[in-house]
């Protein structure tokens, strides 16, 4: 967790290897971040920023408190 530069907004980047993906995965993760520029609800993490290097692509998106949603599918599945 970061906060933005000038700010008190708290954020999460999301760092990816571009070298540890193959050209399917590298797409799907473009097509993602298209998709994450349209969207715009209170029930979804806004994108705010996406800065890419020749080895690298780094996310700034929103930040949500409570941990990540693989542990709180994980505990959800528990009470099933």
């Amino acid at each position: 967790m970061k906060s933005l530069i000038g700010s008190s907004v708290k954020v999460a980047i999301k760092i990816i290897d571009k070298t540890q993906l193959d050209e399917e995965n590298l797409k799907k993760i473009f097509r993602e971040v298209q998709i994450m520029k349209m969207l715009c609800h209170p029930h979804i993490i806004r994108l705010y920023q996406v800065m890419e290097t020749e080895r690298m692509i780094y996310l700034v998106t929103e930040y949500a408190s409570g941990g990540e949603i693989f542990a709180v599918e994980r505990s959800m599945a528990n009470f099933k």
